[in-house]
């Protein structure tokens, strides 16, 4: 395959590990896995391998047709018979049965091939055996008996268990059927020749055996049809489970295509919300403070204090306009969760705040500057707390009750003092 496309191969040799075994696979299953780079390669001058044009087997069939060439399925089609031709020639020195590269349908076996698992089915279907493994090996360290759960995860497992169950009933059926033919294969008895006998007693025994003998024909003749009669009846009830299966596999199918549109069309759906959700929280973090507050008017806002509590007058107003948000009729479920993620933080970062504005009041060598401040920050942080009591979380709560009740000890200490120094 290097040589007919001029690619590099690589050859991976792999036999069954003891896991593989134990979940069932034969323990016979050596085998190869052969990857191949997509462009072909060449030595250069300086005897450097390097990389070149795509291969022939990696063009698209639009190229192909261009240069004349067939089909990749074509091209696939005639590397399965290559490999037929080489393993059967090293199965038939070994006296092994032979393979055959066509298809079932083409092969004329009424065999029906299992579903591709894919990575996400396969995982979930070893992830459920490694589990029920080591349940059992649990109960068993305990004495006790566990019967592993063997029934598939996935709907694909299931499709595919009830294929393989198919596929054994056909072939079961095959075994029946070379059965039948042998079966038929009665040969007609001769009739007995009678012959009189000068005895009268010798005449009537030999007809009697005559008798017995057509007799015996007769049940022989009778069983080979009531076998022939019960495989029909078992050929008919196997047409009809296999039938019952087929609308089964489809009825599962088009569930999981249904179950599939359906996440699709949720992830949509979410998609679309948290888009609008993001458009809202851009407006919410952009809204600039309004100027007329009251508390904005008797600061000086260009000071350190006057900036901290602009910011926590800010987060106040963040915090209220995603309670608004969440209470309006068009806010989906998952649009409240994702305003609760926000009002979860803004939460953090009003008690953080107001732990720094209460630290940086205490760093004011100025008494007097140091009460009007104080007072007010307990007065703006009881209102934020009672406000947003609804909003914020039972830790957050506690949080809170703790910083508001350092802030109003320190306002009656620093109340009750005439000159206290900065930090009491």
């Amino acid at each position: 395959l290097a040589d007919r496309y001029g690619t590099i191969a690589d050859c991976a040799i792999h036999k069954p590990t003891q896991r593989e075994i134990e979940r069932g696979a034969d323990p016979r299953n050596f085998h190869a896995h052969i990857m191949f780079t997509t462009r072909c390669a060449e030595l250069d001058d300086n005897n450097e391998i390097v990389l070149t044009d795509k291969a022939t087997i990696e063009l698209s069939d639009n190229k192909r047709r261009e240069l004349g060439m067939e089909r990749v399925n074509v091209e696939i089609k005639e590397v399965r018979q290559l490999w037929e031709q080489i393993a059967n020639e090293k199965l038939a020195e070994y006296d092994h049965e032979l393979i055959d590269s066509r298809s079932y349908a083409d092969q004329g076996k009424d065999i029906e091939p299992q579903l591709k698992m894919g990575s996400v089915a396969t995982k979930l279907e070893r992830d459920k055996y490694e589990s029920e493994r080591e349940k059992a090996e649990q109960a068993n360290k305990k004495g006790e008996v566990y019967e592993i759960d063997e029934t598939p995860a996935t709907i694909r497992g299931e499709i595919n268990l009830m294929i393989n169950e198919r596929n054994r009933l056909v072939r079961t059926r095959e075994l029946a059927d070379l059965r039948e033919k042998q079966l038929f294969i009665v040969p007609a008895a001769p009739t007995p020749e009678y012959k009189p006998s000068q005895d009268s007693n010798d005449e009537l025994e030999q007809a009697e055996s005559v008798v017995e003998r057509v007799k015996q024909v007769r049940i022989q003749r009778q069983i080979a049809i009531d076998a022939a009669e019960a495989l029909e009846k078992r050929r008919i009830a196997q047409q009809q489970r296999d039938i019952a299966d087929k609308k089964e596999r489809e009825r599962l199918l088009a569930q999981e295509e249904a179950r599939q549109a359906k996440l699709e069309q949720r992830r949509a759906q979410i998609a679309k919300e948290e888009a609008a959700f993001k458009a809202q929280h851009d407006h919410i973090s952009h809204q600039g403070l309004s100027d007329q507050h009251r508390l904005l008017k008797i600061i000086d806002q260009k000071s350190d204090f006057g900036q901290h509590l602009s910011t926590l007058l800010h987060l106040d107003q963040q915090m209220s306009a995603w309670q608004r948000y969440r209470s309006e009729p068009s806010t989906t479920d998952h649009q409240k969760q994702l305003a609760d993620r926000e009002q979860h933080e803004i939460g953090s970062h009003i008690i953080g705040h107001s732990q720094q504005l209460l630290d940086h009041i205490k760093s004011i060598s100025d008494l007097s500057t140091r009460k009007a401040h104080t007072k007010t920050l307990e007065r703006v942080f009881d209102d934020i707390k009672d406000r947003q009591q609804s909003a914020l979380s039972p830790e957050h709560q506690r949080q809170m009750r703790t910083v508001s009740t350092e802030i109003t000890g320190y306002s009656r200490d620093i109340n009750r003092s005439r000159g206290m120094s900065p930090g009491f």
